[in-house]
């Protein structure tokens, strides 16, 4: 008769502790990744506090391009701020598992920053905005509207904008401010004026308050030269109310190249597609190769916060290119209000909350 072999306790629990710890880095690789929100860019939408899931199944998840990396640690080692968590040796290939769905007009998406290009693609900050601008479309902004292929976009109920509150001397209500979590934005002038980030709703209810002349929204004028913009330098006389038009590159679409347009595209072909790109003499060169024409390799998108005078986002920096997406902002599971203290930091109405 043999006697059975006894399994050590300490064994048992280094095995669970394993099968626990592979089978939470694999949800957050394929499936689902939380990020938290740090600014006010998508007010009245997501609010700075905000802790939200990301469905990465959606758009069919992104296999690691960044192979040797620290598991759970996003870019430095803790505690410290110049030390990387990875390597960027070896750089796998852009591949995307199967979507359930594909990226959709209105849809909030997380992406990796498309200017930051001193990093690994996946290692580049997460930023959360708007999809507005799909591959193909042609987008313009005149006077705060949005067009897309010249017709109005149907705006989400809860995007803001900068509007100019002019009092009759009264104070405005502090409570209301405090009551509908304005953050953005505040007195302008000794007259008693201010600038304030509003919903439309939020504005017609400010609007009754005894305090106030007028109120309408901000638009920036149009500018003769406006190099904080994309793309920067040779973008005529944008604005962020007046932008545009743009075509926004879908991939397998060839583009007619030439010294009037190759500015907006210039960095994609140069540092997401991976092609040397020279101008000669007002004349485009592609890998030394004389052209006037390109064809893209990806799908791009164009994305706003719903913040719009208070958001840094594609009238800025351009393009997100399909390998910067991570997935869709699905729901917030956490807020916390860090102007508060202890448990009146918890913003209770706002836990478990449908994005939309």
């Amino acid at each position: 008769m043999t006697k059975s072999k006894k399994v050590k306790p300490g064994r048992e629990w280094l095995k669970a502790i394993l099968i626990a710890f592979v089978i939470a880095l694999i949800l957050k690789t394929f499936v689902i990744e939380f990020t938290n929100v740090t600014s006010t860019s998508m007010e009245g939408t997501l609010m700075n506090g905000d802790f939200v899931v990301v469905n990465k199944i959606k758009y069919g998840a992104r296999m690691p391009i960044t192979l040797l990396a620290t598991p759970f640690i996003f870019r430095t080692i803790p505690f410290t701020n110049s030390v990387n968590s990875y390597s960027d040796i070896i750089q796998l290939p852009y591949l995307r598992f199967y979507a359930s769905s594909e990226i959709k007009q209105n849809d909030i998406i997380v992406f990796n920053y498309p200017d930051e290009t001193n990093r690994p693609v996946d290692k580049r900050n997460k930023l959360i905005k708007r999809c507005i601008g799909m591959p193909g479309d042609i987008i313009q902004i005149i006077n705060n509207k949005v067009l897309v292929n010249n017709k109005t976009f149907k705006e989400n109920a809860n995007v803001e904008f900068n509007y100019l509150v002019r009092t009759n001397g009264k104070s405005l209500s502090q409570k209301f401010i405090k009551d509908n979590e304005i953050h953005d934005g505040g007195m302008i002038n000794e007259s008693g004026d201010y600038c304030f980030a509003l919903t439309n709703k939020k504005a017609a209810l400010l609007k009754k308050d005894e305090a106030i002349e007028s109120i309408e929204v901000f638009v920036e004028p149009k500018r003769k030269l406006n190099d904080e913009l994309f793309p920067h330098s040779y973008n005529n006389n944008w604005s962020l109310s007046n932008y545009g038009p743009l075509l926004v590159p879908k991939k397998g679409q060839t583009m007619k190249l030439d010294m009037e347009n190759v500015y907006y595209y210039s960095k994609l072909i140069f540092d997401h597609e991976n092609n040397k790109l020279e101008i000669r003499n007002d004349s485009i060169f592609i890998n030394d190769t004389y052209t006037t024409t390109y064809t893209f390799k990806m799908n791009y998108y164009f994305v706003l916060g719903d913040n719009r005078h208070n958001s840094i986002d594609s009238r800025y920096w351009g393009f997100v290119p399909e390998d910067h997406i991570i997935g869709k902002a699905t729901m917030i599971w956490f807020s916390i209000d860090k102007q508060k203290s202890f448990f009146n930091k918890i913003r209770w109405s706002r836990m478990f909350k449908r994005i939309g």
